[in-house]
């Protein structure tokens, strides 16, 4: 019984991860990153303007996680439409194709449907970049907590892309499986450590700084 109590404590005081709580998903947007988004999709405003409001809301989740006791802290998600999407089509061999399927949201004005994006592998999977490397260095250099990048895990290549998309697979597997461990070296190099396996539910990685995990 002390021992468990012991190990226990240890868990809610952990400075490093794993820690006793942790968040995984995207966090709401605010107004004007909303507002933002929409400008420079409609030339209103440049990338570069949207780039300013979006580390603006960063700062702003990221003081928010941590006044809340987070441990570990997030951009929020908040460059991305999707948060798998935007990391697929990113992995070279791969191409946006439109999905058949219609998904539902619902909130207070009624039902909201759209017809979301998807992807087929068209050629051997590659990783010439490490994606996301910009966001996460942005977050490192506003958080005082662990940040934290959430990618995809590879089954959500198979999952987004489906069995048409998917020919070859056993080799198109075999191609994801050399491209996240590249990407994953990727972030090592840059400072950072994979200290999250695969969620299995979410279908989630998490990637956080080496120098956290290794004191």
């Amino acid at each position: 019984m002390r021992r468990n109590r012991r190990k226990l404590d240890a868990m809610v005081q952990t400075k490093t991860p794993p820690f006793r709580a942790d968040h995984v998903g995207s966090l709401l947007r605010p107004p004007e990153l909303l507002q933002a988004r929409e400008d420079e999709k409609h030339g209103r405003i440049s990338a570069g303007d949207l780039r300013r409001v979006e580390d603006q809301a960063i700062r702003d989740v990221v003081r928010r996680q941590e006044e809340l006791g987070l441990e570990g802290v997030t951009d929020g998600e908040f460059r991305r439409a999707s948060w798998h999407m935007d990391f697929l089509y990113q992995v070279g061999g791969t191409a946006k194709v439109q999905d058949n399927v219609k998904v539902q949201f619902r909130n207070e004005q009624g039902v909201i449907e759209f017809t979301p994006a998807a992807l087929q592998i068209k050629g051997k999977l590659t990783l010439d970049k490490c994606i996301f490397g910009d966001d996460f260095a942005f977050l490192k250099s506003v958080a005082h907590a662990t940040p934290k990048l959430t990618i995809p895990s590879p089954s959500m290549m198979h999952y987004r892309s489906g069995r048409a998309g998917n020919r070859g697979a056993r080799q198109a597997g075999l191609h994801l499986s050399s491209a996240g461990r590249h990407q994953s070296g990727v972030f090592e190099r840059s400072g950072a450590a994979r200290a999250g396996q695969q969620d299995g539910r979410r279908r989630r990685a998490r990637a956080y700084p080496a120098h956290q995990n290794s004191e």
